[in-house]
């Protein structure tokens, strides 16, 4: 087994070190393998930390749009599945405390580099999927029995894209993840794919993200993703 604390100081070794420390060896290899990984909750530690995120979130919608999100039914976000709430880095040092958390640092490092950067936060607060509302935009390709159809996060990169991650998503779930609770999806693999995916393509090599609140998902930049329609009530959300 190699050892990377043996070696001479470098950026390899640095990252093979810290990773071996937190345990994340099972999650680099699944990066690698399948384009991306979830460290449960159980060993993040962070399902707290994640529920007072969750708290400062509501507290940001409803300062800006005078209406608290409805945890219980999630009518407030009925057919909602685009962000909620951009660059909320700077408002609470709840979030912060969660950027920084080492397994996330961790795996991003490994992905894109010593010197990455945050290039943006993000939060998804979705409600039920009716079909009644009027939001009937799909991002991504065209996918049957997806919310959000299947796309990589690259824009306005030329295909075929790098294999060499130049970003990387790194999400925390505020809320249980569940297929009925309108889970992530992606496909595992497609990493290596290097293009966006076809109109309804992967859907059957598509796999549902399960996982409860404090878990941590983390895929490279051309990963194929999406996410299943909620079909009970109650609210699924996640921070990018």
């Amino acid at each position: 087994m190699l050892d990377p604390t043996t070696w001479p100081e470098c950026d390899a070794a640095r990252v093979g070190t810290e990773i071996a420390r937190l345990g994340l060896e099972r999650e680099a290899y699944e990066l690698e393998e399948f384009g991306l990984t979830l460290v449960p909750a159980e060993v993040t530690g962070a399902a707290d930390l994640c529920r007072r995120v969750f708290e400062r979130c509501c507290d940001l919608i409803e300062e800006r749009t005078g209406e608290r999100p409805d945890e219980a039914t999630g009518s407030t976000h009925v057919d909602v599945f685009t962000p909620s709430l951009y660059h909320v880095v700077h408002e609470d040092q709840v979030f912060r405390d969660l950027l920084c958390h080492p397994m996330a640092l961790a795996l991003a490092t490994l992905l894109v580099g010593q010197r990455c950067v945050l290039a943006g936060t993000e939060v998804f607060m979705k409600g039920p999927a009716t079909g009644e509302s009027g939001r009937t935009l799909q991002l991504g390709a065209r996918t049957e029995g997806l919310q959000l159809g299947l796309h990589s996060d690259n824009v306005m990169i030329p295909e075929p894209f790098p294999m060499v991650a130049h970003a990387c998503n790194v999400t925390w779930l505020l809320s249980d993840y569940t297929v009925d609770g309108g889970a992530l999806a992606f496909v595992p693999g497609s990493h290596r794919m290097r293009r966006q995916p076809m109109p309804y393509e992967g859907l059957k090599e598509a796999v549902a993200v399960e996982a409860p609140m404090g878990s941590l998902a983390v895929w490279h930049v051309n990963t194929w993703h999406g996410s299943y329609p909620r079909t009970i009530p109650g609210l699924r959300t996640g921070i990018a």
